[in-house]
């Protein structure tokens, strides 16, 4: 409280008057997260909330609580999720929100297994017959491979040893180890 007083020549006192002089934070607290951003997930890994901390002026620094972070990340879906930060200082100063993107994808190479003999052995002259292979992958599960996946040629009149070369990508983008017969 600050009291103004004034006194004229005359000795006359003015009526006193104060001023409330209200000293408060009005500061907003910021927020950092920590770990990635974005954090991006194998489909059915587990989710572990990184967290993130406050800063005030006031109050200092600190952890986030639980309450203070919302969202929800389903690691059986591929999708992309927004975990949203928030926290109010003690003086009810509120900080902006800061998101972090959780992605979600297909992460796991397919396999190839392959039909038949490995090494497939045949005589001069004798018919190839390709046998093929299979794919199984976490998420495209299984299937046989088309042609455009298996490579080489084999030349049945002449005698050696030639490489037939199979390859998968599932619809995520990853690619099987290549596999040989």
């Amino acid at each position: 409280t600050i009291t103004y007083t004034y006194t004229d020549q005359a000795g006359n006192k003015a009526d006193p008057v104060t001023r409330s002089v209200i000293v408060k934070d009005l500061t907003k607290p910021t927020i950092n997260l920590k770990g990635e951003n974005p954090l991006i997930l194998g489909i059915n890994e587990d989710y572990v909330e990184p967290g993130a901390t406050y800063s005030d002026n006031v109050d200092g620094n600190g952890n986030l609580s639980n309450s203070d972070i919302s969202g929800t990340v389903n690691t059986t879906s591929a999708n992309t999720y927004t975990i949203t930060y928030t926290y109010t200082d003690q003086a009810g100063n509120k900080a902006d929100p800061v998101t972090r993107s959780v992605i979600v994808k297909d992460l796991t190479k397919p396999t190839i297994n392959l039909k038949g003999e490995n090494p497939l052995i045949l005589g001069i002259n004798e018919d190839y017959v390709e046998p093929g292979a299979t794919y199984s992958d976490n998420v495209d599960g299984s299937g046989n491979l088309s042609n455009s996946d298996i490579s080489g040629i084999v030349n049945t009149t002449t005698e050696n040893t030639y490489t037939i070369t199979y390859t998968y990508t599932d619809q995520a983008g990853n690619k099987a180890d290549p596999v040989t017969r």
